[in-house]
């Protein structure tokens, strides 16, 4: 996560450079630019493995007001750190010293801290306008008009979601319904998966390891598509890694070593 903020950070910068030197209106690259906004977007991507959980899981607004001004608090503090880191970088690797002002530091930071909460709390508003006052008949309906009629829901149960093998259908419960849109679609992809890999299984297709019973197996395979379809952002790559190495175990390959990124890189 942390070298691809920063590469796609330098990349976009890059290319952003790129496009004023077609236009006429920069004559060079400015490779310590390149390098400072990196950095910034290393520190951004270490900020986000850092973040607090900011789950969502209630339909009142102002149950939810702590959760989204603490959420919109770390963007603000993620957007302050990462463009004064970025700044003094560019400083570094330009000429070996500071040539900003601490006045410049202040301006631009504070600048990039405003603009990062006033982001985050902007879309925290607009989840909770088109998700969070939504009924769960309504959730429901939007969840199947999206993954089709076969994905249902159960009140009674404490899961998020789950499947019975040889059912046609998934169920979602409340848990999943009431943490949010990306933790219901999630939720309901997760559960699909077992659907389609059953259905692999029944047929053949799908092969169960010696090494991993097979409950463990289908949910080793649910959780890592969750995990490359979400990206994995910020605090909740652990929370996966954790959820999955203790409670599905990971039989032939090793001890769970101290990187996360090397375990990922391992298991997958």
């Amino acid at each position: 996560m942390i070298l691809d903020a920063a590469c796609w950070g330098g990349a976009i910068d890059l290319g952003i450079q790129g496009i004023q030197i077609a236009a006429g209106t920069r004559e060079n690259i400015n490779w310590a630019q390149v390098g400072g906004v990196a950095v910034a977007g290393a520190v951004f991507g270490g900020m986000g493995l850092l973040s607090p959980s900011f789950t969502v899981s209630t339909t009142s607004f102002m149950k939810n007001l702590p959760t989204y001004l603490g959420k919109a608090g770390w963007a603000g503090l993620t957007g302050i750190a990462s463009s004064g880191t970025g700044m003094l970088a560019t400083d570094l690797f330009e000429g070996g010293g500071i040539d900003y002002s601490g006045e410049d530091y202040l301006k631009i930071m504070g600048t990039a801290g405003a603009f990062s909460f006033g982001l985050s709390f902007a879309g925290s508003m607009y989840d909770y306008a088109s998700w969070d006052r939504f009924s769960n008949t309504d959730k429901m309906a939007k969840i199947q008009n999206k993954f089709g009629s076969n994905v249902k829901y159960d009140p009674t149960t404490n899961y998020s979601g789950y499947y019975n093998p040889g059912s046609s259908d998934v169920y979602l419960g409340p848990d999943a319904l009431n943490k949010g849109k990306g933790y219901a679609f999630s939720s309901a992809r997760h559960e699909l998966k077992h659907f389609t890999d059953y259905q692999k299984y029944l047929a053949g297709n799908l092969k169960v390891p010696t090494r991993r019973g097979f409950v463990n197996h289908f949910e080793i395979r649910a959780y890592k598509m969750e995990m490359r379809y979400n990206r994995v952002t910020s605090g909740n790559y652990l929370d996966y890694i954790n959820y999955i190495k203790n409670n599905h175990g990971y039989k032939g390959f090793g001890t769970f070593l101290p990187n996360p990124f090397m375990y990922y890189n391992t298991i997958f």
